[in-house]
């Protein structure tokens, strides 16, 4: 019998003024099935104007996570870059 491997899989989530829909995103995610829960977020906050990371700390993750904040918007580019 051959022996499965699940690599880790990291899931980058960058948002900007997402207080209305990231809730359900969260909620998605904790539905996730993935063997072995090798999974990771990160969830970078790019100075959004709205309460987009209060509505994040909020929520319970069940999946390993860490919340990047920015204080200031660069762009998409330096967001998702700062996850890797």
């Amino acid at each position: 019998m051959i022996k499965e491997r699940y690599p880790l899989v990291d899931i980058i989530i960058v948002t900007y003024n997402s207080e209305r829909t990231i809730k359900d995103l969260i909620k998605s995610l904790n539905r996730t099935v993935y063997p072995h829960k090798k999974i990771r977020i990160f969830i970078v906050g790019n100075n959004s104007s709205d309460n987009t990371l209060k509505v994040i700390k909020e929520q319970k993750i069940d999946i390993r996570s860490k919340i990047i904040k920015n204080n200031s918007n660069k762009g998409f580019s330096t967001a998702n870059n700062q996850a890797a």
